[in-house]
C-alpha cells in the first residue's frame, strides 16, 4: 500500500499491483500498474491498530482479560490470573458458559457466587446492549488471599467482518472496596464508643425488621445514665468519658455480638435484640448488667432503662423508640436504677 497526491490535491492511500506484460524477454522490463482506492480500508486497519493499542495500554493496569467470539462462543485469547483459562478450555467438552461457571465457583466467595452466576446467565443479553459495558464487584481468590475484584465486560462488532466480540478484563481493587468500606464505617460509629451513631442504628433496625417475607420480632431497649450532669460537673468531662466507654463495654458483654448497639447522643445508649427474646432472659441479662455497672471503681454509677417489644413488618421505628422513652421516664420517676417494661406504662 502507498499514499500518494491524488487530483483533488489530498493524499490517499491506493493498493498498488504490478503485473509482467508477458515472459518473452522483450517484455521483461514491461509491466502494468494497476493502482485500487484503499482509503476506506486501510483507515478501517489504522482504526483497528488504535483501539487495539488502546486495549493493550488499557489491559496493562488489569490482573486478567480474555477475548471472547460471540458469533461463535469462542474463546480466543487469555491472559494474566486467567492465562491457563485457554488452554483448559480447550481440553474441555463444555460451553464456554458452563467453563466460566466452573471457573467461578473455584475462585469467587461462596456467598457472592449465587449473584455473580445469576449475571453469567444473561451475559449474552447484557452484552448486546446499545451500551454494552457492565461491571461487577465481587471477592475472588489471589495467592491464597481474598481481594475485591471489579470484572468488567466490553463487547463491540469489528468493522470488517461485522463478527461481535467480547473483552473481559479484571482489576484489583482491594485497597479501593477497603478504603470505602472503612469510610462508611466509620461515618456510621460513634467517635467516643465505637458503637453505631443514631443514625446508622436505626438503619440497622429498619433493615433486619424489614428483611425477607417472614414477620421479625425483637427488642428495643432504652438506657441512660442517671445524673451524668453531675458526673461530669463534679468528676470532670474526661471521667464522664470514661464512664461512657466502660457502659458501652458492659453492654458488649452483656449481649450477643448479633445483637445491636448505638448511642443516641449524650448518656442515652440503645440496643436491639433480633428475634424472639422473653422477659425471663432479658431479666437475666439486664440483672447481669445491673450487676456489673456497680462494680465501676472510679465512682458509683447507675444506669435506668425502658424495653419495648417489636413485630411485624409494618412496624414504626419512631414509634417504638417513644414507646421505649416512655418506659425509661417512669423507670426515672420510679427512683431509677431499675428499668420498666412499656407494655407495663400502658397498662
Amino acid at each position: 500500500e502507498i499514499l500518494l497526491r491524488s487530483p483533488r490535491g489530498t493524499y490517499d492511500w491506493f493498493r498498488m499491483r504490478i503485473h509482467h506484460l508477458g515472459k518473452d524477454a522483450e517484455d521483461r522490463d514491461t509491466v502494468l500498474v494497476l493502482l485500487d482506492a484503499a482509503d476506506q480500508e486501510r483507515v478501517l486497519q489504522l482504526e483497528n491498530m488504535r483501539i487495539r493499542d488502546f486495549y493493550q495500554a488499557s489491559l496493562g493496569e488489569t490482573i486478567a482479560y480474555a477475548e471472547v467470539d460471540l458469533e461463535s462462543g469462542q474463546l480466543k485469547d487469555a491472559g494474566g490470573l486467567w492465562a491457563d483459562y485457554r488452554r483448559e478450555y480447550g481440553h474441555s467438552q463444555s460451553t464456554l458458559l458452563q467453563f466460566m461457571r466452573g471457573q467461578v465457583k473455584k475462585s469467587v466467595r461462596p456467598s457472592q457466587q449465587m449473584d455473580l452466576l445469576w449475571e453469567l446467565n444473561a451475559w449474552s443479553e447484557l452484552l448486546s446492549q446499545e451500551q454494552p459495558i457492565q461491571r461487577f464487584r465481587y471477592q475472588r481468590l489471589i495467592q491464597g488471599k481474598w481481594h475485591w475484584v471489579e470484572l468488567v465486560a466490553h463487547s463491540f462488532q469489528e468493522q470488517l467482518t461485522e463478527n461481535t466480540y467480547a473483552l473481559l478484563y479484571l482489576k484489583d481493587i482491594d485497597d479501593q472496596v477497603r478504603r470505602e468500606h472503612a469510610q462508611l464505617e466509620a461515618a456510621s460509629r460513634d467517635p467516643l464508643t465505637g458503637i453505631y451513631n443514631r443514625n446508622a442504628f436505626e438503619q440497622a433496625v429498619l433493615e433486619y425488621m424489614q428483611a425477607g417475607p417472614e414477620k421479625r420480632e425483637g427488642v428495643l431497649i432504652l438506657l441512660d445514665i442517671d445524673n451524668f450532669k453531675k458526673i461530669n460537673d463534679k468528676q470532670g468531662h474526661l471521667e464522664g468519658d470514661d464512664a461512657l466507654r466502660y457502659v458501652t463495654q458492659l453492654l458488649r458483654e452483656t449481649f450477643r455480638q448479633e445483637d445491636v448497639l448505638g448511642r443516641l447522643g449524650g448518656d442515652e445508649f440503645m440496643v436491639f435484640l433480633k428475634g424472639r427474646v422473653g422477659r425471663e432472659i432479658l431479666d437475666q441479662r439486664m440483672s447481669k448488667f445491673y450487676q456489673a455497672m456497680s462494680t465501676y471503681p472510679k465512682f458509683p454509677i447507675t444506669c435506668s432503662a425502658g424495653i419495648a417489644f417489636v413485630q411485624g413488618k409494618d412496624f414504626s421505628y419512631q414509634e417504638t423508640l417513644f414507646q421505649a422513652d416512655m418506659a425509661l421516664y417512669r423507670s426515672k420517676q420510679d427512683g431509677k436504677c431499675h428499668y420498666t417494661y412499656a407494655d407495663e406504662v400502658r397498662e
